[in-house]
């Protein structure tokens, strides 16, 4: 029989557009059938029950500055906390033209771990992909240690992928391709680094405590149900024979395989709903 685990879908109340469905449905449909149950909730109805019988959380949202933000700043102790006891936690993190980094850099700070709303510039002479219908947005190459992966960019709203910039403690899962840099934008955005990043690092990974943690901020093409962003026609999950969907599904079944993890016999009772 096989072992089921469960993921909880977490996401501030305020922030930019709707979640519709929290996140796409095919994504759902490929972790259930690798054996992980999803349910779904807002901040405001984080109970302590919920992260005791999930095996990872997978972050969507976090607050807008001008928001209320009680409710995650408590929270995110909760959140911390079921990290150090074993937890996983992926953050994949819609994006608001920098706005809401503050917020999740709130978060990651005590894990050593920092965004920036920057901007990916390829060198000269790198192939650039066109996403059909879609001119104005670019697919850009990125590295992991499975192989390439195309990252839509400068497609407007959910389609800038943050940069981080960590401690030791955290693992590079996912490279900007040969010769890009992550370049501050000029103007009024926020939370942008002070100069430009060589070599930028768009998802890592360390192990806090007896728990580990998963960035990949700014992924929104990848999995966000959204009438503001496109669906992309699952490009991103089909891509490079399949890449994209395993670069995520590797990430939850290493962030479900601590020694917690493992012993865990949740209470399914205690799920938010839906739990599907």
């Amino acid at each position: 029989m096989m072992n089921h685990k469960n993921i909880l879908l977490l996401a501030a109340d305020s922030g930019e557009g709707p979640l519709g469905e929290m996140i796409d449905p095919v994504l759902r449909e490929v972790w259930r059938a690798e054996g992980f149950h999803t349910s779904a909730c807002y901040f405001s109805d984080l109970q302590r029950a919920h992260l005791d019988n999930a095996h990872a959380v997978i972050l969507l949202r976090t607050p807008l500055p001008d928001q209320d933000t009680s409710d995650f700043a408590a929270k995110s102790e909760w959140v911390r906390d079921f990290v150090a006891r074993g937890g996983g936690l992926l953050s994949l993190f819609t994006e608001c033209y920098g706005k809401t980094e503050a917020s999740l850099n709130e978060l990651f700070g005590p894990w050593g771990l920092r965004f920036y709303f920057n901007r990916l510039v390829a060198q000269a002479g790198t192939v650039i992909e066109r996403f059909p219908r879609f001119f104005e947005g670019v697919i850009l190459p990125a590295v992991s240690a499975e192989g390439a992966l195309g990252l839509i960019t400068e497609g407007g709203h959910g389609t800038q992928h943050l940069t981080c910039v960590g401690d030791a403690r955290w693992e590079p899962m996912l490279r900007g391709g040969a010769g890009m840099v992550s370049e501050p934008y000029k103007g009024a955005y926020l939370n942008c680094s002070g100069e430009s990043i060589a070599d930028p690092v768009l998802a890592a990974r360390a192990e806090i405590g007896a728990g580990r943690v998963v960035a990949f901020p700014g992924s929104a093409p990848f999995w966000i149900v959204n009438p503001f962003i496109w669906r992309f026609d699952g490009l991103l999950h089909t891509q490079r024979n399949g890449a994209g969907g395993k670069f995520l599904l590797d990430a939850v079944r290493w962030l479900a395989d601590t020694p917690r993890g493992r012993a865990l016999q949740p209470d399914l009772n205690a799920l938010p709903e839906p739990a599907c």
